[in-house]
């Protein structure tokens, strides 16, 4: 498994092939690592990484088919 480390800890990411290219995803976790409570960055590291992340999905939804992944994205853009 891919990983990216961020504050300490590991979390997934994956590359997903989607109709406009492909993009690299993972977890909301990382995405609630990254952010303050007020919806700003943790870290200028923290937005680095989020803006290589195209879209953060739950964790019981990451290891699903890749068409099922590019479902659950499209209908949430």
């Amino acid at each position: 498994m891919t990983v990216v480390q961020f504050n300490g800890h590991e979390y997934p990411i994956r590359k997903v092939q989607m109709p406009f290219g492909e993009r690299v995803i993972s977890v909301t976790d990382l995405n609630d690592a990254l952010m303050n409570a007020d919806g700003s960055y943790f870290s200028n590291e923290a937005r680095f990484v989020d803006e290589s992340i195209f879209f953060f999905l739950e964790k019981e939804n990451f290891d699903l088919s890749e068409n099922k992944v590019k479902e659950i994205i499209l209908e949430s853009i």
